[in-house]
């Protein structure tokens, strides 16, 4: 259940955090939203990391029993993650706003991945077994986000 990151230093798979170059994107209001929503994927990202490597320790031998001790803590990863999701869905208003069509459509397609890599991440985080559902979704993210850092113009 590793992650590996992606070609280029994939932005929070993995635990890679790198920032986007937000100049690139054109008109200050574009590039505001962009930083806002790259913000809020990192910090998505983040948690989303912190979750899966609990999910791998409690996977590695000998640690099967540490499972209950630290599934409150993974549901309470789970639980932010979730809140950090809806708050990067509710920053695409932004992109729509700055007219930034082209914009919006790749953010989109990275919003529904994060909302699916969250809801298998909150099953992840009641067993911390193994989850063929979060593995899963690792590939659709990633391509998601790969997407997304292509796009340097605002239309």
């Amino acid at each position: 259940m590793a992650l590996v990151p992606a070609p280029g230093g994939q932005r929070g798979i993995g635990g890679s955090a790198d920032r986007y170059a937000a100049p690139a994107l054109g008109p200050a209001d574009c590039r505001a939203a962009w930083r806002d929503f790259d913000r809020t994927y990192g910090e998505w990202a983040q948690l989303h990391g912190k979750l899966r490597s609990l999910a791998e320790y409690v996977a590695e031998p000998g640690q099967a029993g540490r499972a209950s001790d630290l599934r409150p803590l993974a549901q309470q990863l789970a639980a932010q993650e979730a809140t950090v999701s809806g708050k990067l869905r509710a920053e695409l208003t932004g992109f729509a706003n700055a007219k930034a069509s082209g914009v919006l459509r790749h953010a989109t397609g990275l919003a529904g991945a994060v909302d699916a890599s969250t809801a298998a991440d909150a099953t992840l985080a009641s067993s911390l077994g193994s989850s063929p559902a979060a593995d899963a979704t690792v590939a659709r993210l990633r391509a998601a986000a790969q997407d997304m850092d292509s796009v340097t113009t605002c239309l």
